[in-house]
């Protein structure tokens, strides 16, 4: 479903210019950014009783932005395509038998939601309102870690990882309003994404996360 999605839109920006009737697809190019109102990622797990404990602790992303790309068809439906990356900070402590340890993890995240909206009545300001899904994710970072013994031993290490799980579906819902200024186009909304949550990996994606959007669009 979501492979035959990415076809079609494809196709649709591909053609230079495209016909409905007597209707002209109308191409879009544009930057999106914006506040997330919620943490992007959490965790279960607090260790193993007897051996171990975990305390995590995750940093709500302090942006979002990235480009955006759109076709308008029949003057009401809009398609977007856009890629998203929101800075990823979070920490660990842990308390075992010898000693105690920290762990700081800071990265970055890329998403690409594909969103079909429909957009209300006429004139400069306009509703609009629709979703969609996350069609492509990634997220990577780089943890330090400091482990301190009983004994006085201090040990420091760094580590990479790349991606967790795709947590696949992930759906998106989107409202917000359209102000039209000739060739631009502002766009502010209010994004929610849900994020599939049976996965292994822990930390994962935060299962519902919100957004406040505002988007520049130039045709």
């Amino acid at each position: 479903m979501r492979k035959a999605a990415l076809f079609i839109i494809a196709g649709i920006f591909i053609s230079p210019e495209i016909a409905f009737g007597q209707q002209r697809v109308v191409f879009e190019l544009g930057f999106r950014a914006g506040v997330p109102t919620t943490k992007g990622l959490e965790s279960s797990f607090t260790g193993m009783p007897g051996v171990f404990t975990v305390q995590p602790s995750f940093e709500r992303p302090s942006f979002t932005a990235g480009p955006s790309f759109g076709a308008i068809l029949y003057d009401r439906v809009m398609v977007q395509l856009d890629a998203l990356y929101k800075p990823v900070r979070f920490a660990n402590n842990q308390t075992f038998q010898s000693g105690t340890s920290s762990t700081v993890t800071r990265g970055g995240s890329w998403e690409f939601p594909l969103v079909f909206d429909y957009r209300f009545l006429q004139g400069r300001i306009r509703p609009y309102a629709g979703g969609g899904s996350v069609v492509g994710q990634t997220l990577w970072g780089t943890s330090d870690s400091w482990t301190y013994f009983d004994s006085g031993a201090v040990e420091h290490f760094r580590t990479q990882f790349q991606n967790f799980d795709n947590q696949f579906p992930a759906y998106v819902a989107n409202a917000g309003l359209e102000w039209d200024r000739s060739r631009l186009a502002i766009r502010p909304e209010l994004r929610y994404t849900r994020w599939d949550s049976k996965t292994f990996d822990d930390p994962k994606r935060r299962s519902d996360q919100f957004e406040i959007l505002i988007g520049l669009s130039v045709r």
